[in-house]
């Protein structure tokens, strides 16, 4: 295997060999490069000798393979009246994968993908456009502009659109012509798996700029944590009421067994725990506390599942190298937390999740299983150090991400930032092919059997059965997403704004996804409202506010306040008066505009003036 420093293409198949790391064999010969799955059946093509120039290829419009490929312009970040920005742009796999120049070679692409467009997408479209829909575009390049759209969210009316610009009309007839036949070959069959859904946008919930996590309560209610405290919000009747005062909420989770709430807040961050029913009491009728663990002061991370054996609930802690494992017990309506394991990882730990009766820590380059039945036994160290094949996992220092149980206690998924590999139970390599990301992911997400890879610019999907690349969703995700494993929130950015987004599983019905029954039963036209509450157990009264209109009625505190003030009906603007100036101009106001009191004073101030001074002479200036 080797790593491709440029973007190159399959010599077999004619396919880009995508990949960040390890894209594909190469022979140092004929210096023919494929993908491994290509590497038996382009043997043949391999005489001994070198290659000096590819043999030419017609355009492959079955959808597999390179159909067309070549440098057009793209609009740069913030619209076409910012400018255009050269990029290259390959079609292959019925995807259209966009590729930045690589700004250490000229005129040559980097292997990282930029956008990603699927052309499989029951909303695609490719058209020419008129002058009304590149409205800042200059007439000259009107003709030289086409147009592509996908699905992106639920709402079909809001697609996602990229414009491209080629050299000349002629190329972009050839594109549009190749993608629109390439398009019609596709089978008919819907290759979506997830649909984002919008419960928040910035404009209807500020709270967005300082949220830090999200997690599901119930059947149309959220738990969002802000830098201020802990919120819960309605999606039905689009309110939001603050439930607890608390610095920084990193993350909350709930543990649905016990119906317990695991929180992680503070500058230096710390679990507690509140029952789920403190949360259900809006009126501070419930004097619950919450329950502090102080051994856990400075984690960084924390896990929540069950074992299968004895059915209760755990708690995973990692603070830095130092796993703690917590067991929590329900005694006459009183939670209890018991300190059951303690584990040293040989480096921070960076993932943490469980399996059954199985442990899993994540660090650089590895992974260890720990039993949780049988603490005697040691752990497992994935991959195993002896195979040879995964030797560069070692050598190089890859961040884990996440480990996917594949097989039930058989078969293990090591995702890192670069690659991922299967691994057997024993550390060994089980398949030969890599999953090769389209672009260094941030967070890994799961939700069987579809792996979700949270990049920069997309969120791309995979089958972790198969290691196919079944969609791409083009949007950015912000710090924090996802904010569960399951990814099922994930707080992206939609038009330029910050938006809330759960992802919509096509293949379950509404029935068995409670939050989107709350969504499709959200009243519209409601302004999203916050409750201000005070920290528990105090029951002062609420305060009720509109996000949207912050200015409302408040009772006066004291008696001048009801006093209310005209506005006035004639001013004059006088730069300067002193002590007997203006006078004159004061009494030259239109008198129709006036109001009688007003000029009773006026006209006696006008006669005071008039009166001689006992401390001023004709000569002498005046003292004061």
């Amino acid at each position: 295997m080797k790593t491709f420093g440029a973007l190159t293409k399959c010599l077999h198949c004619t396919a880009v060999l995508h990949g960040v790391v390890r894209q594909g064999m190469y022979c140092e010969v004929c210096q023919l490069a494929c993908h491994q799955a290509c590497s038996e059946r382009a043997l043949h093509s391999c005489h001994g000798t070198l290659v000096t120039e590819e043999s030419p290829r017609r355009p492959d419009l079955s959808g597999y393979g390179t159909a067309i490929e070549g440098w057009v312009k793209v609009p740069r970040p913030g619209g076409v009246k910012k400018g255009w920005v050269k990029q290259y742009v390959t079609l292959c796999n019925y995807k259209l994968l966009f590729y930045d120049e690589d700004p250490d070679r000229r005129d040559q692409p980097n292997t990282v993908t930029k956008t990603l467009i699927n052309i499989g997408d029951p909303g695609f479209q490719c058209h020419t456009v008129l002058s009304a829909d590149v409205i800042h575009a200059s007439p000259g390049t009107i003709p030289l502009i086409f147009k592509l759209s996908q699905t992106l969210l639920c709402d079909p009316n809001k697609p996602f659109t990229m414009l491209v610009m080629c050299q000349d009309e002629m190329e972009k007839n050839r594109w549009v012509k190749i993608i629109n036949d390439v398009r019609s070959k596709i089978p008919k069959t819907d290759p979506l798996v997830f649909k984002p859904v919008v419960l928040y946008n910035n404009n209807q919930l500020v709270l967005l700029k300082t949220m830090l996590c999200a997690s599901v309560l119930d059947q149309g209610r959220l738990l969002l944590g802000a830098e201020d405290g802990l919120y819960t919000a309605n999606l039905v009747d689009n309110s939001v009421e603050k439930v607890l005062d608390m610095k920084k909420v990193v993350r909350v989770d709930l543990v649905e067994n016990d119906e317990l709430l695991v929180i992680m807040s503070g500058k230096q961050p710390m679990i507690k725990l509140l029952p789920r029913s403190a949360i259900s009491s809006t009126d501070g009728s419930d004097d619950t506390e919450i329950i502090k663990i102080p051994e856990t002061k400075g984690v960084h991370m924390f896990h929540t599942g069950t074992t299968k054996a004895g059915g209760h609930s755990l708690l995973c802690v990692a603070n830095k190298r130092r796993v703690i494992i917590y067991e929590f017990t329900k005694i006459k309506g009183v939670f209890n937390n018991r300190k059951i394991r303690e584990y040293e990882l040989p480096n921070t730990c960076q993932w943490i999740g469980n399996f059954s009766t199985t442990l899993c820590c994540g660090f650089v380059s590895g992974y260890s299983l720990f039993d949780l039945q049988d603490p005697t036994l040691p752990p497992t160290v994935l991959p195993d150090q002896e195979d040879k094949t995964l030797a560069f996992i070692r050598l190089n220092a890859l961040y884990a991400l996440a480990c996917i149980e594949v097989e039930y206690k058989r078969e293990y998924l090591l995702c890192f930032n670069m690659l991922g590999v299967y691994v057997l139970n024993t550390g060994h390599r089980s398949r030969k092919q890599e999953l090769m990301w389209s672009s260094p992911p941030n967070r890994i997400a799961y939700t069987q059997p579809y792996l979700l890879s949270y990049c920069q610019h997309c969120v791309d999907v995979y089958d972790v059965r198969t290691t196919e690349w079944v969609q791409t969703l083009p949007l950015q995700t912000l710090s924090g997403s996802p904010f569960n494993f399951l990814g099922t929130l994930s707080l992206c950015l939609v038009e330029g704004q910050p938006t809330l987004l759960l992802w919509r599983d096509v293949r379950l019905e509404e029935q068995e996804q409670p939050l989107i029954l709350g969504v499709n039963r959200r009243r519209e036209n409601v302004s999203v409202k916050i409750k201000s509450t005070v920290s528990r157990p105090s029951n002062r009264q609420s305060r009720i506010f509109s996000i949207n209109s912050m200015k409302q009625a408040q009772p006066p505190r004291n008696r001048l306040e009801k006093i209310e003030i005209s506005q006035p009906s004639n001013f004059n603007h006088v730069t300067h008066m002193g002590p007997c100036d203006g006078s004159k101009i004061l009494l030259d106001i239109p008198q129709a505009q006036q109001d009688p009191a007003l000029r009773r004073t006026m006209t006696a101030a006008a006669s005071f003036n008039k009166l001689p001074s006992p401390s001023r002479s004709n000569d002498s200036a005046p003292s004061w």
